[in-house]
């Protein structure tokens, strides 16, 4: 089972991301899925309305951590006139994004070493190793 992606979507990157909203209307909210969706590194975008508290709905966010983070996400969400929930677990759960994202753009940009080669100071004999 394969899954179709955005080209330049890396799959070994990909995060999905959950955030709330409050005081967004279902206008301002079907907008900001449709500036989300148009994003290159973003894969894909949905929207939940709370069960709960109707008022409430939730932006489910899949990006490529190696192209862009969840600050660019939430500043889209931003520009666009949606308000991102600020109590303790949606503080708490950009937090751990951001980390996450940082480590997922960390790994995405790390030049892996050459697993072949001999360390440093292999080759010499122990008594020149030992003069030093």
């Amino acid at each position: 089972m394969t899954s179709q992606h955005k080209p330049g979507i890396h799959e070994g990157f990909l995060l999905t991301r959950h955030i709330d909203l409050v005081d967004t209307g279902r206008t301002t909210a079907e907008a900001l899925v449709e500036t989300l969706s148009h994003e290159d590194s973003v894969d894909t975008v949905s929207l939940k309305k709370g069960s709960k508290h109707p008022e409430r709905q939730r932006i489910n966010v899949c990006y490529d951590a190696s192209l862009t983070d969840i600050d660019f996400i939430v500043g889209l969400i931003s520009a666009s006139g949606g308000q991102i929930a600020t109590n303790w677990l949606m503080r708490k759960r950009l937090n751990s994004y951001r980390f996450t994202d940082q480590n997922a753009h960390d790994n995405a940009k790390h030049q892996p070493g050459c697993c072949n080669k001999m360390p440093p100071g292999a080759g010499t004999p122990l008594s020149a190793r030992q003069k030093k």
